[in-house]
């Protein structure tokens, strides 16, 4: 266990008793000084490294005047607000009705829904009359690490505290509260068990154990649980969490039993009116600081329905004065080191991120201050390697001449210029495009660089695969209407370029793909075209056929050449399939892609080039003999081709030994249903290399692991929800930009049923028959959201469902999600305040035609004590 979340449901208007029994709202005049004072006493003493997140969930009237107040309290703490309707819609439970429902009970309902959203195997519940006394972190309330610490009340701490009558009155209207949760929950609780009962604030719940009582409640009843509880009157959030555990044999599973002091000071504690306690009561610095106990909790309450005639001292002069001294007793946090001589306050005070982010949240975007909290958060919210961004597109021009480079600054650099330099007749019509295939590497910012002096150049990051396939992303990015494609180290004779574009503009309808004879660094023609055959692990060998050795030869067809220079139309464009990595496959499968759409592979003999070869200082990336065979056999299996001279070479090259393995794993994943699928994202975070081993071998496993890229995740420690929304969100964005049809992603704790394969190839099946957006193969669900798909058995509409460890996307919910969710830290948090996690806008906004496999194939470590079914680790 490393973090545990904090949720409180709070209002400015709170429920009293009008005298008769019955309860209403009114506003509470001490209710900002009592907030400020919650939320300053956890900020100072609380272990704020203990937290994933902050949540307050409050009526959408308050929350504006929430926001102010609690930042003041407490500017450090990077709380989220979100009003209860925006709530309750991202834990699928849509608008609560209020008819018959109380504030008080509502409270109590979003606690419980709180699981249904919460990422963290344990939530805090904080309600909104708690103050923290004394530090404390996440050993204190989880001393097993994997249980958390509760209080268990008894009568006999009644009858120790209380006066007799009091005493038999509380013990009474627990056990109705008891009882009528019994009820809700079927459960015939044991006798033994009759006079225990379960402290009621501050509590930390276990969110799989909240799960499992709502689902339990939910299938014994046949309706969803707001439905349930609005019916049932009497009952308690926490006598229905804790009886449940009880009924479950869950209880000991998940949780420490302590004594009526050891979350909460019940001792200590505004509880109760004065005259209801043994002991006369003095609420002074004494009683709330000295520790006469064994052990204690670090919380107290300030009951606030309690009217202050009750039980305030009259010491006091008012409440308002109380709550001033109670602030001065709390524990202080431990006061910052004398600042060494000659330096500046300046100096001492690092940036908060979450203080910036209130500035954002709460000024005029147009301010000053704005954007000086901006710069700041700009350059703080997001950790990792810098990437530099993407060149905006320019006029566009009749030709682009593009091509991919890795860590090869040099290649780039010349070839360029060498255009520049030999070739100035021709740049008014072309742009140049550098597509950075290592855009964090040390190559980055010099090839960046170059858009400050060369006119009509542009750059364009991109990480999730490498290798030479990715020269498709030239013509995807490119303006022009032709598309000339190169290797980083080309040079071409004077005229050449000029012919080239001559030759394209009489031919513009063309179809055909244009190549032309390589030249030897004697500047000799040495090759014309590819001979197709099979040697070195290559399918071509150079030949040279005597129609070119003449630069004024007519343009003739061959049958495929090297890929070193290459061009056709834009528009004509076959592309390469998007499964191909790392070195080796596309000569002769480009070819007979064009082929088959209607055009020609022409050699023009004018167009000759010169490429080069020798790299001494060896190259920045290593070709692997397992990327060429996989690469061979996709394309094989694409074009329908036979594939047994290809196998049958590199038995002969490699060994038997060596070749059959490779091959094997390749037919594995041809075969497999996640085939299906243009990419197979996995995200993980640069730092975590033991997850993404693991994940490694999963899709081992699976048959699927070379298929896999793995997807840098982006890392935003003031808040993972920002660097989850953005990571997914670069996906997508990857995912258009490549024309990907299907993009499937993980993130790095996915697990896998036994089963997975199966189950999806007869979920593909049904899914092929109907329109999707959103494919869930796996997520914290309810079952009672669940809707049947008609016809289908391994499809379901999950109706509610959050977390996005598998999911895939189909291409046309690509621009609403990019549209819809911003591209940068910054934004992204500002946009968490309304949608909580990127799950729970797809589950309460976005609004996507979705799916779920049936049944579900992938689940994540934190919710797998909810699965029903097993899953390999």
């Amino acid at each position: 266990m490393e973090k545990l979340s904090v949720f409180a449901p709070v209002a400015l208007a709170e429920q009293f008793e009008n005298g008769t029994g019955n309860w209403r709202n009114r506003v509470n005049a001490h209710a900002p000084l009592r907030l400020r004072l919650m939320w300053k006493s956890f900020a100072a003493s609380f272990d704020r490294s203990s937290v994933e997140r902050f949540l307050i969930v409050c009526p959408a009237r308050d929350q504006d005047a929430l926001h102010d107040l609690v930042s003041a309290a407490a500017p450090n703490l990077p709380i989220e607000f979100l009003d209860e309707n925006r709530f309750l819609v991202a834990c699928g439970l849509g608008r609560i009705p209020q008819a018959g429902l109380g504030g008080w009970q509502m409270q109590q309902i979003l606690k419980l829904a709180f699981a249904r959203i919460c990422e963290t195997p344990f939530y805090l519940t904080l309600d909104s009359d708690i103050v923290q006394f004394r530090r404390a972190g996440l050993a204190d309330l989880l001393p097993a690490r994997d249980k958390s610490l509760i209080g268990v009340e008894s009568t006999a701490d009644y009858d120790r505290l209380y006066t007799p009558r009091f005493a038999a009155k509380e013990k009474d209207a627990k056990r109705r509260y008891y009882e009528a949760a019994q009820h809700i929950l079927a459960y015939d609780r044991p006798a033994d068990r009759a006079g225990v009962f379960f402290s009621e604030t501050p509590v930390v719940l276990s969110r799989s154990g909240a799960m499992e009582m709502i689902r339990h409640v939910e299938s014994i009843h046949r309706r969803g649980i707001v439905e349930v509880l609005t019916e049932f009157p009497g009952w308690t959030e926490y006598a229905l969490y804790f009886q449940f555990l009880e009924m479950a044999g869950l209880l000991s599973e998940l949780h420490i039993p302590g004594g009526c002091n050891a979350v909460l000071s019940l001792e200590k504690s505004v509880w109760q009116p004065s005259d209801c306690y043994r002991s006369q009561r003095f609420y002074d610095r004494q009683h709330f600081v000295s520790s006469p106990l064994v052990r204690e909790g670090p919380f107290l309450a300030i009951q606030s329905w309690i009217r202050t005639e009750e039980w305030l001292p009259a010491r006091y002069c008012g409440l308002d004065d109380f709550y001033r001294q109670l602030e001065t007793w709390i524990e202080p946090t431990p006061s910052a080191p004398p600042a060494p001589s000659g330096s500046s306050r300046a100096d001492l005070d690092p940036a908060s991120p979450g203080a910036f982010l209130q500035i954002l949240r709460s000024v005029d975007p147009s301010s000053a201050l704005f954007r000086r909290a901006r710069q700041v958060l700009d350059a703080t919210l997001e950790s990792g390697p810098t990437i530099p961004p993407a060149t905006p597109p320019g006029e566009p021009k009749f030709l682009t001449i593009g091509m991919t480079t890795h860590r090869d600054y040099d290649g780039c650099y010349f070839t360029i210029q060498a255009i520049r330099l030999y070739h100035p007749e021709i740049l008014n019509d072309v742009e140049l495009l550098v597509i950075d295939n290592d855009p964090t590497g040390p190559c980055a910012g010099p090839l960046k660089a170059l858009e400050a002096f060369i006119p009509n150049f542009r750059y364009i990051p991109f990480r999730s695969r490498q290798g030479t396939a990715v020269r498709d992303l030239v013509f995807r990015e490119a303006s022009g209407e032709f598309v000339l494609c190169i290797d980083c180290h080309i040079f071409f004779p004077p005229g050449a370029l000029a012919q080239f574009i001559a030759y394209c503009r009489s031919h513009p309808q063309s179809r055909d793909l244009l190549q032309g004879p390589l030249l030897s660094d004697a500047f000799e023609p040495l090759a014309t075209h590819f001979e197709p055959r099979w040697s070195h692990g290559m399918y071509g060998t150079w030949g040279m056929d005597d129609r070119g050795a003449s630069a004024s030869a007519e343009p003739f067809e061959i049958g495929m050449q090297g890929m070193g220079v290459f061009a056709c139309r834009r528009e004509a464009w076959p592309g390469f399939n998007p499964r191909l990595s790392g070195f080796g496959g596309e000569e002769g499968y480009l070819h007979e892609k064009i082929r088959r759409a209607g055009g020609r592979n022409l050699c023009l003999p004018f167009f000759r080039w010169l490429h080069r070869f020798e790299r001494p200082l060896g190259v920045p990336y290593q070709p692997v003999w397992a990327d060429r065979v996989r690469n061979y056999l996709i394309v094989h299996h694409e074009l329908g081709l036979d594939p047994t001279p290809c196998i049958q070479h590199f038995e002969e090259l490699l060994g038997q030994s060596v070749a059959d393995p490779l091959v094997f794993a390749a037919r594995d994943e041809l075969a497999s249903p996640f085939h299906y699928f243009d990419a197979i994202y996995c995200i993980n975070l640069d730092k975590d290399t033991v997850r993404w081993e693991a994940m490694k071998r999963r899709f081992r496993r699976l048959g699927i692991e070379s298929a896999v890229r793995r997807f840098p995740a982006a890392e935003t420690p003031l808040n993972h929800h920002i660097g989850c929304a953005l990571s997914h969100r670069r996906i997508i964005a990857d995912a258009r930009q490549q024309g990907l049809e299907t993009v499937l992603v993980f993130e790095d704790d996915a697990q896998f049923s036994p089963d997975a394969a199966s189950v999806l190839t007869r979920t593909l099946a049904e899914l092929s028959q109907r329109d999707w957006q959103l494919l869930y193969l796996g997520g914290y669900r309810s079952e009672s959201a669940l809707q049947d798909v008609p016809g289908c058995h391994s499809l379901k509409v999950p109706g509610w469902i959050t977390c996005t460890h598998a999911i895939a996307y189909h291409r046309s919910v690509y621009h609403r999600i990019l549209e819809a969710v911003p591209d940068n830290a910054v934004d992204v948090a500002l946009w968490l305040r309304d949608n909580l996690a990127i799950d729970k806008f797809y589950n309460s906004t976005l609004g996507a035609l979705s799916f779920l496999t049936w049944p579900v194939i992938v689940t994540q470590s934190s919710i797998l004590s909810a699965e029903l079914r097993p899953f390999e680790d």
